[in-house]
């Protein structure tokens, strides 16, 4: 009777050593869960202060504000917001972001008589963006013939030229 008890004894003892070992790695798991969603929350702040202090966002220039539309340009069915800055009072000049969850993810060069579409058309790509300019001054003879039009596609993560034509 009394090797029965020790073995019972035994086996309640090895079977709530078990149980409290389960619930302290759960308790742990849990807490180091917890702890890698705040280092990843800190770490995307830290991304976006750094992205807005090295990107200010677009602000109005000269009484001409930027204008935003929204298009899923990367092809992840979330939308992404396109802006057009004026950089320029004259001749339309500006240049184009892709802002993705609060991050510059593109910006293009400075154009006169910039636009942008998104590639949505029968026929196009699903994913990417038309940037529509003009290489030349209005009152330049070869005015009409200075139309251009950059094609980007989103490929492996980032925004590629794909072709240039004349328009």
């Amino acid at each position: 009777m009394k090797r029965l008890t020790v073995w019972i004894f035994l086996a309640l003892l090895t079977l709530g050593l078990f149980i409290g070992y389960c619930v302290g790695y759960s308790n742990g798991y849990k807490s180091a869960s917890d702890g890698n969603s705040q280092y990843k929350k800190n770490v995307e702040q830290e991304i976006v202060e750094k992205t807005l202090k090295d990107n200010p966002p677009p602000e109005c220039s000269m009484s001409d504000c930027p204008e935003y539309e929204f298009a899923d340009v990367d092809g992840d069915g979330n939308l992404e917001s396109i802006v057009t800055e004026r950089t320029a009072m004259t001749q339309q000049a500006g240049r184009i972001w892709i802002i993705k969850k609060g991050r510059v993810v593109f910006k293009s060069d400075a154009r006169a008589q910039i636009g942008v579409e998104p590639r949505n058309g029968p026929g196009e790509q699903s994913n990417g963006f038309i940037i529509l300019y003009n290489t030349t001054y209005q009152l330049s003879p070869t005015f009409l013939d200075s139309f251009k039009s950059d094609y980007y596609i989103f490929k492996d993560g980032k925004y590629i030229l794909e072709k240039t034509e004349s328009r």
